[in-house]
């Protein structure tokens, strides 16, 4: 009997005492959190800018993008022919638009008649479209600036590029000098003329051109030595040309152009400011020869030359405050050596 109340008493207890805990609500507070972030993007008025890969992915008839094919795309920019180099920006005439490469002015800036322009894309590395707000380091072409950057660097020791296409055929090279140096070469050809004459065996269509000949072809060389972050030299070498030869029925024609430009230039970096100083030389010449055969059987010659040459010493350096303000100054100096046109005229009897 004293067990069972014993046991009794012990489940009383053991209730008693549950039903007297306190019930608690357990609440988790966590603070609340704030995140503020502030972007700003500085952008000029009137300045378009894009990389590489932009640039390549523009749709063009050698199968990749160039420079001028992405200028011709933007706004307030009007094209002449389909497939052409001509630009007309804001209203202006083709004439009034500057093209440089590092810094150097290129006057004859396409090649095959405009399909694409004398510079191979691997050595792009950032384009500009200055439509507006122009400094006085783009002399008096008032209409529009297309400023090439090529590569200041290279990421891999050695890197081999291959191209080909139905008009151009290049290779080109990059490759590391030890930690701080670079160098960058790049060469094309045109097969143009052998796929003509290949083309005129199988189609009548052609057969207005007796012969025809194509010498299409550029290099581009660039080395650089960069010191520390904020120093660095570079060399930049480019030469292109283009010369076509025809011979229709009655008459023999040829016509072309070339490029020649070189540029040596330092660049700094202190703190804000930004300073470029280039030495830089730049030829452009022109040719046009024609051999027309009158019905007399007189043959007449006629030859026309014109070009260029220029160089100049610039000074520029660029400031931008914690304001978003920009200034930019500098001073350049320039000589230039002009041939507006030789003319040449032959005269002969031909007899029976």
């Amino acid at each position: 009997m004293k067990k069972i109340v014993l046991i009794a008493f012990m489940a009383v207890f053991v209730s008693f005492e549950l039903v007297a805990q306190d019930v608690f609500d357990k609440v988790d507070t966590l603070p609340a959190a704030f995140k503020v972030e502030r972007r700003a993007v500085i952008r000029k008025t009137g300045e378009l800018v894009a990389g590489l890969e932009e640039i390549r992915s523009v749709v063009a008839p050698l199968g990749e993008g160039d420079p001028i094919k992405w200028a011709q795309q933007m706004p307030g920019v009007t094209t002449g022919a389909d497939g052409g180099s001509a630009m007309y920006v804001r209203g202006s005439n083709a004439g009034a638009n500057l093209c440089t490469v590092d810094g150097i002015p290129i006057y004859g800036f396409s090649h095959i008649l405009g399909l694409t322009t004398v510079l191979p894309s691997d050595v792009i590395g950032e384009v500009s479209l200055v439509r507006s707000g122009f400094t006085g380091s783009g002399n008096n072409f008032t209409a529009s600036h297309l400023r090439i950057k090529t590569k200041a660097s290279v990421e891999k020791n050695v890197k081999i590029n291959v191209s080909a296409n139905n008009f151009l055929a290049g290779a080109g090279l990059e490759a590391k000098l030890g930690r701080k140096m670079y160098l960058i070469v790049n060469g094309r050809v045109s097969p143009l003329a052998y796929e003509f004459n290949e083309i005129q065996r199988l189609s009548k269509q052609f057969d207005a051109f007796r012969t025809f000949d194509a010498k299409v072809w550029d290099v581009f060389a660039k080395t650089g030595y960069v010191f520390d972050a904020r120093n660095n030299v570079s060399a930049t070498f480019l030469y292109s040309r283009d010369l076509y030869d025809f011979n229709m029925t009655g008459s023999k024609n040829s016509m072309g152009w070339s490029n020649i430009a070189g540029a040596l230039a330092f660049s700094n970096t202190s703190g804000r400011v930004h300073t470029d100083m280039a030495l830089t030389y730049t030829g452009f010449n022109t040719l046009q020869n024609m051999k027309p055969i009158s019905s007399d059987y007189t043959k007449k010659s006629l030859n026309l030359n014109s070009g260029l040459q220029e160089l100049a010493f610039s000074t520029d350096m660029h400031y931008v405050p914690e304001n978003h303000l920009d200034f930019e100054w500098g001073v350049k100096a320039r000589v230039a050596w002009f041939k507006s046109g030789g003319c040449r005229y032959q005269l002969f009897k031909t007899r029976l």
